[in-house]
C-alpha cells in the first residue's frame, strides 16, 4: 500500500509540475527504510537495495534531459521498501507501458522539446504486478 500512494503522489508530481519534490522523495526512501527494517532489519542489504535507484539517478546526472534525477529517487525508494529486486521490477514494469505510449507519440510527430512523466508509467507498472503477479 505504501508504495501506491508514494507512487500516486509521485505521480500527481510528475503530471503536473514535471518535478518531483525532493521532500516526497526523501520521505519516501526514510519510509521505505523503516518498512524493509521492520521485516529484515538494518544490514548491508539495506544499502544494497537503493543501489538500483541510485544508479538510475546516476545516469540522469550523466545525460540531461533524457531521464529525470526523481525517476531513480523514486526507484531507491522503492528498494529501500522492498528490496532491489522489485525495484529493478518496478523499473521494468514502467519501461514496459511506457514504450507504446512513446511510439505512439513519435508516430503522431508530438514536437520532440515535449516529455513524458515516468511516474505515472510505474504506478501502472506496479498495479500491473500486484493484479497478475
Amino acid at each position: 500500500m505504501f508504495l501506491v500512494i508514494f507512487l500516486g503522489a509521485c505521480t500527481y508530481w510528475d503530471c503536473r509540475y514535471r518535478k518531483i519534490p525532493i521532500l516526497l522523495l526523501a520521505a519516501g526512501i526514510v519510509l521505505g527504510t523503516g518498512i524493509w527494517m521492520t521485516r529484515e532489519g538494518l544490514g548491508w542489504r539495506t544499502l544494497l537495495n537503493v543501489i538500483p535507484g541510485v544508479l538510475l539517478s546516476l545516469t540522469a546526472w550523466l545525460l540531461p534531459g533524457q531521464i529525470g534525477m526523481g525517476d531513480g529517487w523514486m526507484i531507491a525508494a522503492a528498494g529501500a521498501a522492498y528490496g532491489w529486486k522489485e525495484s529493478i521490477l518496478l523499473l521494468e514494469g514502467g519501461l514496459l507501458l511506457m514504450f507504446p505510449a512513446a511510439f505512439f507519440f513519435v508516430m503522431i510527430k508530438r514536437k520532440k522539446d515535449h516529455t513524458l512523466p515516468f511516474a505515472p508509467f510505474m504506478l501502472g507498472g506496479y498495479i500491473c504486478q500486484m493484479l497478475f503477479f
